[in-house]
């Protein structure tokens, strides 16, 4: 077995991955990035065998400036990612046409398993429950 699941994160809201941390912290390595340059990176460094899922936010960098030092969003880190199409992918962009926009490019490049819940904090019980799922699918898979 290779150790802990991890989760892939792109996201540029500390507050979200506190929620991670503070939820999963014990159960999975989180490797954040909040650039698309830096997720792209970290995707093409990960085993894939570590995987259990990849989350996504659409905007990035600070309110009302939607992208990160480069420029980008997450929607450009989905139409070039390369990971294997059957991780858990979960996006939970506060911006719903971002994240309809990431879900149409993941599932459209063959991504199988593709989920869309808001990041706000009432829908917290749904994250954890889609979240632990995938890191069960993940053990069972070992």
């Amino acid at each position: 077995m290779p150790g802990k699941p991890l989760f892939l994160v792109i996201e540029d809201d500390e507050p979200r991955i506190d929620f991670l941390r503070e939820t999963f912290g014990t159960y999975v390595e989180i490797e954040w990035a909040v650039s698309v340059r830096a997720f792209l990176a970290a995707a093409e460094s990960i085993s894939p065998r570590r995987l259990a899922a990849v989350i996504w936010d659409h905007d990035l960098g600070a309110v009302g400036h939607n992208r990160d030092a480069d420029g980008l969003r997450g929607i450009d880190a989905a139409k070039v990612v390369d990971l294997p199409r059957h991780i858990y992918q979960l996006i939970w962009s506060l911006n719903p046409v971002g994240a309809k926009n990431i879900y149409r490019e993941l599932a459209g490049r063959g991504y199988t398993s593709v989920d869309c819940v808001e990041a706000k904090t009432a829908n917290r019980a749904a994250l954890a429950a889609r979240l632990t799922s995938a890191i069960l699918a993940w053990r069972r898979a070992q």
